[in-house]
């Protein structure tokens, strides 16, 4: 995998190994620092994407990167729902503000973290998972149908 994909993957988990270590070892390891640990990951996340971005704009790329793809769940004779990497301009944008947002509203840790992070998560993710499995291949062969339309290659 490039360097790019490598760095939207780890922006990526990060933030969920972060969760991870916090509700299996927050309470007893991480005590009073359980947020600051939180927010700082997120800043990681934050700066890793960043790199991305700036390296995606700078490499002059203009097709997807794409190599891993993981045979996920069994739809059908020899067909999987594949789990994989796509990369592309709007991924690396993505990641970028979205992990920036989250470390903006993060760093102003109040009491209620926890609460409002997992009112946040339970709200955001099946909106993004619908998103992203959904609606973003649909929106997808819909661009490419409008540029083909307009004489341009997709």
């Amino acid at each position: 995998m490039h360097t790019i994909e490598w760095l939207i993957v780890i922006a990526s988990l990060l933030p969920l190994v972060s969760s991870m270590v916090n509700i299996f070892f927050g309470k007893k390891v991480l005590r009073q620092n359980a947020g600051w640990f939180a927010a700082g990951v997120m800043l990681v996340s934050f700066l890793l994407s960043f790199v991305a971005l700036v390296m995606w704009m700078g490499g002059g790329h203009t097709e997807p990167l794409t190599n891993l793809r993981i045979n996920w769940i069994p739809i059908g004779q020899g067909k999987y729902l594949q789990l994989g990497v796509l990369v592309d301009g709007l991924c690396v944008g993505m990641v970028a503000m979205v992990t920036f947002i989250a470390t903006f509203l993060n760093l102003g840790l109040d009491p209620g973290f926890f609460r409002q992070w997992g009112k946040a998560f339970i709200v955001a993710w099946p909106v993004a998972a619908f998103t992203g499995f959904m609606v973003m291949p649909r929106a997808r062969r819909l661009a490419d149908q409008i540029l083909l339309r307009l004489g341009r290659p997709t």
